[in-house]
């Protein structure tokens, strides 16, 4: 089974993502191709062979994933670092303060393909 995990899992701050993946998940939000939009509810299950809608990794059977169900758009499968990593990106990508880009406002998000 493919860990996706930074080499250093001993940081101070475990839960947080690696910062490359973070990167990653605040560019694809910029670019559209992942909204900008958290919802209260995320299921959480074992992992059913799909493919990772940041890394785009397959979610192996032993691995726990993450659904979230936009309103508008198709169910998003998450690793439960990557998902992390998402989160985390939505959160910036809203605090203009946070990041030098402009703020990701809710439903702005071009989708690619569509």
């Amino acid at each position: 089974m493919a860990s996706i995990r930074a080499p250093d899992t001993h940081s101070a701050d475990s839960a947080a993502p690696p910062q490359w993946l973070l990167v990653s998940a605040v560019t694809r939000i910029y670019e559209g191709t992942l909204p900008c939009q958290m919802l209260p509810r995320v299921l959480a299950g074992p992992g059913r062979e799909q493919k990772c809608s940041l890394c785009g990794h397959t979610i192996e059977t032993g691995d726990v994933g993450y659904t979230v169900e936009p309103e508008r758009d198709h169910p998003l499968h998450f690793h439960l670092c990557c998902y992390r990593a998402w989160a985390k990106g939505c959160s910036l990508a809203r605090d203009p303060r946070a990041t030098s880009g402009p703020a990701v406002r809710f439903g702005s998000q071009k989708r690619s393909g569509t």
